[in-house]
């Protein structure tokens, strides 16, 4: 009986150690997609790539051209999501707009943004990485931070702003900021027109939000300050004119950024898309129809109302300091024309530069002609 058991025991021992040594088969849901004559093998079953299979958080990824290649995209995207759950189960949830909503959160709470965006991002790491301290340290340091500036865009708009800002500090230097506000005294009586004058400026200049604040404010401060109009009014006219006039222009940095991510949310044409949304961006429209109103009405409110109340008053006002220290180095030379030359040249040089990164010219970009066109 014995011997019946134990030759029993080492048969059953030597089965399970067979079936330990049989490598498990890794689960399969394969589909193709076809783009752009390339064909690309996934593995819904199984999140990460292996070898030449990308797995669903790479069908996941590559969202805008699956949803128009793939057939089955509802199907094959509710796998990928099920598959990527089974490891992080905040993937594709609700969940994704807690970073956001959590930094806005702190921002309004501390005043703080920086640090509040900084916050946002750790949280949106963890909600990646399913709270993995590797996963969120590679994804906000490496893909995030390190990734994100070493793209030659995002270099291309930190270059943009360099230069932007040198030719702002140039023209103040050369005193034709202060010589445009000598001008504009004289034909602009009051303190209505400075701030008509401001919105209407900014308006003109729509190519860029940031180029926008940097010219218009530099320009109309003289003027702003001759006419006892605040700096906080200023600069909110600045601000709440530049990024709405540029969301609804067709030559900006800004369509040509929604358009880019239009096309990457699965849009046909991304830029056809901006064009048709002009009419129904309400926030953009009733946003400059408001300071006009604004202006023409003399209605202010908050702190802003103290800083207007005590600029008219002839108390110092935001900037006192710069200003004692820009008196020192006060140029009268200027002209003008010197403020008015670099800055028509900017904006055709700008309009010039976004035309044949279209393609419009031909080269390397001509396929992005109809884009453009």
């Amino acid at each position: 009986m014995k011997n019946i058991l134990l030759a029993a025991a080492v048969a059953f021992a030597s089965v399970a150690f067979a079936e330990g040594d049989t490598p498990a088969e890794t689960p399969a849901y394969p589909v193709s997609v076809v783009v752009d004559d390339a064909t690309t093998a996934y593995n819904l079953a199984v999140v990460a790539d292996a070898d030449d299979v990308k797995g669903a958080k790479a069908y996941i990824d590559a969202y805008a051209d699956n949803v128009q290649k793939d057939k089955d995209f509802k199907a094959h995207e509710a796998k990928a999501l099920e598959t990527i759950r089974t490891e992080n189960r905040f993937f594709g949830t609700w969940w994704a707009v807690f970073p956001p909503l959590l930094a806005i959160f702190l921002a309004l709470l501390t005043k703080e943004v920086y640090s509040s965006l900084f916050v946002g991002i750790v949280s949106g790491g963890l909600l990646y990485s399913g709270f993995a301290f590797e996963g969120t340290m590679m994804h906000v340091v490496k893909d995030g931070f390190i990734d994100s500036i070493a793209d030659a865009y995002n270099i291309g708009i930190l270059l943009f702003l360099v230069l932007l800002g040198s030719l702002v500090a140039m023209m103040n230097k050369t005193g034709a900021s202060a010589a445009f506000g000598r001008w504009a005294q004289t034909h602009i009586k009051s303190r209505i027109g400075a701030q008509v004058a401001t919105v209407i400026l900014g308006m003109l200049i729509f190519v860029d939000d940031y180029f926008n604040c940097l010219t218009v404010g530099s320009v109309m401060r003289p003027v702003t300050d001759a006419k006892r109009v605040s700096r906080a009014k200023l600069a909110y006219l600045i601000d709440a004119t530049a990024a709405p006039i540029c969301i609804i222009a067709p030559i900006s940095s800004w369509a040509a950024a929604v358009a880019g991510f239009a096309k990457g949310a699965g849009a046909e044409s991304g830029f056809s898309l901006f064009i048709s949304a002009i009419p129904y961006n309400f926030y953009a429209i009733l946003t400059i129809v408001a300071m006009f109103a604004l202006a023409f009405m003399k209605f202010d409110f908050g702190p802003m109302k103290r800083h207007e109340a005590a600029t008219s008053a002839g108390e110092p006002d935001l900037g006192a300091i710069e200003d004692a220290t820009e008196a020192l180095a006060k140029n009268d030379r200027g002209r003008v024309i010197d403020l008015l030359v670099p800055v028509f040249v900017l904006i055709a040089s700008c309009m010039v530069g976004m035309i044949y990164s279209g393609g419009y010219f031909g080269g390397d970009n001509a396929g992005d002609r109809k884009s453009v066109v």
